[in-house]
This record gives C-alpha cells, sequence and structure tokens, in this order.
C-alpha cells in the first residue's frame, strides 16, 4: 500500500497516504487520529475565515459586472460561471497532534504521480 512503511525507517522516508491507511497506521502504533483531524479542521476553518471578506469581495465583483465579459472576472479569475474553487491546504503535524498551515494552493496540482493519486484526485474530481 501506498502509506506502508517498514519498521525503523519512518524517520528517513516520507509516503503520501489515503486517510484510510493513515487511519489504520495510527490505530497500530496507539497514536490519537480523531485529535489530529480535529486539528487539521480546526487551521483549515480559521484560515477561510480569515480570507472570507478577500474572497466575498472578488465574488461579489465577477457576479454583479455580468455585462463586462471576461473583464468583470477578480484578480482571482473567479466568474459567475464557477459554481466552485478549490483550495489545497499543506498542514504539518507535530508530536502533540497540532496542526500548523504550511501554504494553501489556490490551484492545486490534479496530475496524477502514483496510483494511489489517481484513486484520490479522481474520487475528489467526481465527487
Amino acid at each position: 500500500k501506498g502509506g506502508v512503511i517498514n519498521e525503523g525507517e519512518e524517520s528517513s522516508r516520507a509516503f503520501k497516504w489515503c486517510l484510510a491507511e493513515l487511519k489504520e497506521y495510527f490505530k497500530k502504533k496507539g497514536y490519537n487520529y480523531d485529535k489530529m483531524w480535529e486539528s487539521i479542521c480546526d487551521v483549515v476553518i480559521k484560515t477561510l475565515m480569515a480570507v472570507e471578506l478577500p474572497m466575498r469581495a472578488c465574488w461579489s465583483q465577477a457576479l454583479y459586472q455580468e455585462e463586462e465579459g471576461w473583464a468583470a472576472r477578480g484578480e482571482c479569475g473567479c466568474h459567475r460561471s464557477s459554481c466552485f474553487e478549490m483550495y489545497g491546504f499543506d498542514i504539518l503535524v507535530d508530536e502533540a497532534m497540532k496542526s500548523w498551515l504550511l501554504e494553501v494552493n489556490i490551484c492545486p496540482s490534479l496530475s496524477s504521480g502514483s496510483p494511489l493519486d489517481k484513486r484520490i484526485k479522481t474520487q475528489l474530481v467526481a465527487d
């Protein structure tokens, strides 16, 4: 599986994990998966709250200038025909299960570098 690590190699190798594999790994190691997930959700929610006003302003600019066509797009490129935006959050979780925001990608990659990437990103787009 994508996230399986051989014992003794944990400190020297990094992997991508699907959430089910990560949850199983945490269970085996006795780590608190729910605490980690709550910490990640807290960071994501607080980050989105911090940028709500600029996001709203950008969307309002696009939505109320329909006659302008392509010129109505705000700095972020949103337009009335857009039905969603996707953001990629890069978050580091420390040993205490505290989450630290590294960056937010406004245009996350949907390319598939591995079978795991393909499976996860295909399902994301389908949802």
